[in-house]
């Protein structure tokens, strides 16, 4: 019987077998156990009945970018689990059963740009060791940490995370959200909050230094209303105006803080039913004007700020000067400082100390009440003669002198 056939052919088999695993080496000799890395930049772990974080391979790829562990029955995070992967840019830990992470877990991902540890057992994010775990995550944009049972987010819980954009907290069990716990998130846009056991908005709605929020997700919890607020922050956002009723769940509020915004009007209504009303920030706005019985209702108002606007010192406020004036004597009211815009004779003086020369007539010797009458009268042939106005649009007159 000729066995050389067979012998050669056993021969070419086994070098064309240690050909193939030669050629497969760069990725095995890289790829942790149990894990598929067809692309050497994405290492996909998912799913694979993993109990811990897979030890890394001898040769680990310095270049892999993603790694991918959802899935899996993991229950803790170590310090030297993700040590070796320092160029990684995503981290998904979702669906997994974690419920301990070590503080230095992510401290050699300086890369790292989306961490996602949504569906695990996280109870709570301490004060002091979350920071920790965040050391380092500079770059991080999206957070993922929905559907874990939090109860409680600490003060100043996210300090590290200054360029986050996107954070997802829906599906625990938040009842408590301290007032500072988004203090450094000046880059956040979209906060997700549903689906939790908020009760009331006192905290949650201290967002003024969320600059850049422009999506915020609150619905199905447990919100009874905003009676027991005390404090509403709104400053710097983008806000144009505040209407009729916007105001009146917050029946209780003290303090209002719409500074920083882009507000041009406010409804002569809006703060009518808070009786309990102490400080109205309004600065840094785009007001021209405001109603001289805005004010009427808030007897126990202490505190204006209407500083940074473009007041237009006209007929419109000469209402709300005589206001002003009225609770300074009755000392209900501390200073307030309007400082005209406009016209520009008065630009830079002060509402407050503009002399009054007789009914309707301010220092700049205009009759301000007075013309309004007359212009807003049947006769527009008074206001043309009397004042010489060069136009037959009574529009224009009345516009132009802040006549209502």
């Amino acid at each position: 019987m000729d066995t050389s056939g067979s012998s050669l052919v056993g021969i070419c088999l086994f070098l064309l077998s240690l050909g193939g695993f030669s050629s497969s080496s760069p990725v095995l000799d890289f790829c942790p156990e149990r894990c598929d890395c067809v692309h050497a930049l994405h290492l996909l772990c998912a799913n694979r009945g993993l109990r811990a974080v897979p030890r890394a391979a001898a040769r680990v790829s310095v270049d892999a970018l993603i790694l991918s562990l959802g899935g899996n029955f993991i229950t803790n995070i170590s310090a030297s689990d993700f040590a070796r992967y320092c160029k990684l840019v995503r981290l998904n830990l979702q669906y997994n059963q974690i419920a301990a992470i070590h503080p230095q877990a992510f401290e050699k991902l300086s890369r790292l740009e989306e961490l996602y540890l949504g569906h695990n057992l996280l109870t709570a994010l301490p004060a002091g060791i979350l920071p920790e775990n965040f050391l380092n995550l500079d770059n991080l944009v999206k957070l993922r940490l929905d559907g874990n049972s939090l109860e409680v987010l600490q003060d100043s819980v996210f300090t590290n995370l200054a360029n986050l954009q996107y954070l997802h907290l829906e599906h625990n069990k938040l009842h408590h959200i301290h007032r500072n716990a988004f203090l450094k998130l000046t880059n956040l846009r979209f906060l997700n909050l549903a689906h939790n056991k908020l009760s009331a908005l006192t905290n949650v709605l201290s967002f003024s230094h969320l600059r850049s929020l422009t999506v915020l997700l609150l619905s199905e919890n447990e919100i009874r209303g905003l009676s027991s607020l005390r404090e509403f922050l709104i400053d710097g956002n983008e806000l144009e105006e505040i209407n009729a009723g916007w105001l009146d769940p917050l029946e209780r509020v003290e303090v209002l803080d719409f500074s920083h915004n882009r507000l041009v009007s406010v409804d002569p209504s809006a703060f009518s039913r808070l009786t309990y009303l102490k400080v109205l920030r309004l600065k840094n706005n785009f007001l021209t004007s405001l109603s001289g019985d805005i004010f009427a209702f808030n007897s126990v108002l202490q505190n204006i700020d209407l500083h940074g606007n473009n007041w237009t010192c006209d007929c419109r406020l000469e209402d709300l000067k005589r206001w002003m004036t009225a609770a300074h004597s009755q000392r209900k009211l501390l200073s307030v400082f309007v400082q005209c815009h406009y016209p520009e004779t008065l630009r830079g003086k002060y509402l407050d100390y503009t002399e009054v020369q007789g009914k309707g007539f301010y220092s700049l010797g205009y009759p301000c009440a007075s013309l309004c009458r007359a212009v807003t009268g049947q006769s527009l042939w008074v206001s043309r003669i009397c004042f010489n106005w060069p136009t037959s649009d009574l529009s224009d007159v009345t516009s132009f002198w802040g006549c209502r």
